[in-house]
């Protein structure tokens, strides 16, 4: 893949397909089991820091000391408040047998296929990992090619697989680490005499972005709660996802996360009646309180989370703008207005493509929601982005930061 993404042919699709891919082999993988060392917080902790050991010398005398200081205060005070969570990952049976290497050069997309080769074998402790360690180290290669989106495509496919938000507590602590592994490295291989000019300066560069890398992942980006607004139809699951991935969200579902919690596949037909089945009220509540729950994990790890969702009741969007001033975040509201009409079109049109989307939404479950929608109160419109027709992510992108820093002041 690191041939395809220089010769321009990497695309969305191929890392969606090793997202889904990755995802059921971790799904497959047995747990490892409790008396075993892997997991336990030390294995996690203990090379982390020794990281920081052999790079205090390959650093003596470059100026990168200051920089790497940083980075050792910061990964010793996230081990530190991390502990718990490490035990808790365990306990949980999130740590399993993983390929342990997988970033581009160790990917291959092989008649039509995605394919993983090259696993560790020598080592099994680097193989029994966190598979967010796993994941996390794929991002890291993709953030460091420049390939943010990418990268971000690639991480919410593997959660919309796996459901395994409360692992976004790691992410940029295994970011952190993957990229200093990779410095350490890059670090050693400066150290050789073998080096020839031009191998020398592009192993330099290759060590500075590493180190600039890890140390973006340590510094605090402005955090949002964004939710969406809108009927069946309005199109704002697809423009939610494609704005997650531009602007670096976690994005949520409440089509994927009711039909998990109704042990559902997120393609198959729940048979349910307009406001019965999974579709009940107490179902919505449900719905909504696992997604408040989650938005709630996801921002307390220092992530943006875009929530997708309806949000046609007022009692529904009051938990999460009650989110927001708890964790004292800005809230962002996505509107999607549409007239009646060219929804009902829309839908029309989705249901016969039989696109094998998670939403269930037909023209029955439209004029049930056009019955019973609120409209935004005046205190909601200070938050809204109204996306139209013509809206493209890109350019809501900018005015997105915009609210955000304005919500800061």
């Amino acid at each position: 893949l690191d041939r395809m993404l220089a010769a321009g042919q990497l695309h969305a699709r191929h890392l969606v397909a090793f997202a889904e891919m990755i995802a059921a082999q971790h799904q497959r993988a047995a747990p490892a089991e409790a008396g075993t060392p892997y997991g336990r917080p030390d294995a996690v902790i203990d090379p982390a820091l020794d990281n920081f050991l052999q790079l205090s010398v390959l650093v003596k005398g470059t100026g990168h000391e200051p920089q790497l200081a940083k980075l050792e205060q910061w990964t010793r005070e996230a081990c530190e408040v991390l502990q718990p969570v490490f035990r808790q990952r365990k306990a949980d049976g999130f740590i399993r047998e993983c390929h342990g290497d997988v970033h581009l050069a160790n990917m291959a997309w092989l008649d039509g296929q995605p394919l993983l080769f090259d696993c560790i074998e020598f080592n099994e402790n680097f193989r029994w990992i966190d598979v967010v360690n796993e994941i996390a180290f794929l991002a890291m290669d993709l953030d460091d090619r420049e390939q943010n989106e990418l990268g971000w495509i690639f991480l919410n496919r593997y959660l919309h697989e796996t459901g395994d938000y409360r692992g976004v507590s790691l992410l940029n602590f295994y970011k952190t680490y993957r990229a200093m592994v990779r410095a350490k490295v890059t670090g050693l291989r400066l150290a050789q005499d073998d080096l020839d000019a031009t191998q020398r300066q592009r192993t330099e560069h290759l060590f500075r972005s590493y180190l600039d890398l890890a140390e973006k992942y340590i510094l605090s980006d402005a955090v949002s709660l964004i939710i969406t607004h809108g009927l069946s139809g309005s199109g704002k699951s697809t423009f939610a996802s494609q704005l997650a991935s531009l602007a670096g969200c976690i994005h949520l579902r409440s089509d994927l996360e009711r039909k998990r919690l109704h042990g559902l596949a997120a393609t198959a037909d729940s048979e349910s009646p307009v406001a019965g089945g999974i579709y009940s009220a107490s179902a919505f509540a449900e719905t909504y309180t696992r997604l408040r729950d989650l938005a709630d994990v996801v921002l307390r790890s220092g992530q943006r989370v875009i929530v997708d969702a309806t949000f046609i009741r007022r009692r529904q969007r009051r938990l999460f703008s009650q989110l927001a001033e708890e964790l004292s975040v800005p809230l962002v509201i996505l509107d999607f207005p549409l007239a009646a009409e060219e929804l009902r079109r829309r839908i029309e049109l989705r249901a016969a493509s039989a696109n094998g989307d998670a939403s269930e939404a037909g023209l029955e479950v439209l004029e049930y929601q056009l019955e019973q929608q609120e409209p935004l109160t005046a205190a909601e419109q200070q938050h809204v982005i109204t996306i139209h027709p013509d809206s493209t992510a890109e350019s809501v992108v900018d005015t997105l930061r915009e609210l955000v820093e304005e919500s800061a002041l």
